[in-house]
């Protein structure tokens, strides 16, 4: 039996060119990933720079807003005061002569009373004496009071678990803000005659809760909505890295709840 060889060739010039071809296509693939990924790093950083300087620009905002209540307040209190205050005594000081009865000089000291009642009124709204004095208890129990004298609503309070010495003085400024803005948005809307607060510090957490059983609402649309107050809590919240929640239902009521750490940025800071 006779043996032979038997030779076969196959160009594969087209086949290598073909795999050369793919792999330059891959190693520009991964160039433009590895760019595109490096855009977006770089772009996410300048939106979290962004985003710290928003904060930082917030925070300020509200520091200046606490500083002007504060200027404002004391202003009225020192000067238009005291200055109301006089005239009060000297439109007194003759009530008793026939001179003093007439009935302009009645009509001038009921407005000089009235007035004295204004900006004593409008110095409390502004900035409480007592929240810089006395703390955030005290100054939302006085508040508590005031706000039943003025809209007939009785506030229950609830402040079991709660360590005021843990919260600090912007913070304490903060939640005061929030319960006026909601106990505001109650009075307006609630329609009733009972509204629940609490305030607790837990683990780490100051947690503000405040909840009626009035008529309700849409939040999302309430959140829109000019002067709501929602919108003004939001912000808050958000400068302080907390979260706030607001569940509300038309005929079912209104829960506000928020929470935010304890340590590192405050509310109004």
């Amino acid at each position: 039996m006779d043996y032979g060889w038997v030779w076969f060739f196959r160009d594969v010039t087209e086949q290598k060119a073909a795999e050369s071809a793919l792999h330059a296509a891959t190693e520009q693939v991964r160039h433009y990933a590895r760019e595109l990924e490096n855009r977006v790093e770089s772009r996410t950083a300048d939106l979290n720079a962004a985003n710290t300087r928003l904060k930082a620009l917030s925070r300020r905002l509200v520091d200046l807003q606490e500083a002007e209540r504060r200027r404002i307040a004391r202003e009225l209190h020192d000067q238009i005061g005291q200055q109301l205050t006089g005239l009060k005594l000297l439109l007194g000081r003759d009530a008793g002569s026939e001179r003093g009865q007439t009935a302009a000089v009645k009509e001038a000291r009921l407005v000089v009373l009235d007035l004295v009642q204004q900006v004593r009124q409008i110095c409390l709204d502004l900035r409480p004496q007592v929240l810089d004095d006395l703390g955030l208890l005290i100054a939302l129990k006085w508040h508590f009071k005031t706000y039943r004298r003025q809209t007939g609503i009785t506030v229950r309070f609830r402040y079991r678990g709660f360590d005021e010495s843990k919260v600090s003085r912007d913070k304490g400024i903060a939640v005061f803000r929030i319960v006026q803005e909601a106990l505001t948005n109650v009075a307006r809307h609630a329609k009733v005659r009972t509204v629940f607060v609490q305030v607790s510090t837990s683990r780490g957490s100051l947690c503000v809760r405040v909840e009626d059983e009035g008529v309700g609402y849409n939040p999302r649309a309430m959140g829109h909505r000019a002067g709501s107050g929602l919108g003004t809590m939001r912000e808050r919240v958000a400068i302080a890295g907390g979260t706030i929640k607001v569940t509300a239902r038309r005929h079912a009521g209104c829960r506000i709840q928020v929470e935010t750490p304890l340590g590192g940025e405050s509310l109004s800071s």
